[in-house]
């Protein structure tokens, strides 16, 4: 937030606010709807870099369906903020892909699929 004075003395308020964009994350399951009762909660790390190459984690969640992050586009500066999100394994299932970039719409889902003996 910034003041100013006009040259009459008028008081000008200017304000910059950061938006604002959520990030959807959600699981999906090939296990027959969880037939053997064997899914547990995955965990999803957000992670965020301003140059794509150096990553950060942000914030993680768990859960059995979907999460999601309220995180800013960009930095105080002005730098736009890239994001991606991790998964952690959940035994006995393989893993779509254990990284993704977070697309503009904001929301992925990442599949497990069971594993059978």
């Amino acid at each position: 937030k910034v003041t100013a004075r006009k040259e009459g003395g008028e008081k000008i308020t200017f304000t910059n606010t950061r938006v604002a964009r959520t990030i959807t994350v959600t699981k999906a399951w090939v296990d027959g709807k969880d037939k053997y009762h064997t899914r547990s909660d995955a965990t999803f790390t957000l992670q965020q870099s301003t140059d794509g190459t150096n990553w950060s984690d942000v914030e993680s969640k768990s859960t059995q369906d979907t999460v999601s992050f309220t995180v800013p586009t960009h930095t105080e500066n002005g730098t736009k903020i890239l994001y991606q999100v991790t998964e952690s394994h959940v035994p006995g299932y393989r893993e779509d892909a254990e990284t993704k970039a977070v697309p503009e719409n904001g929301r992925l889902t990442f599949t497990n699929t069971l594993l059978m003996n």
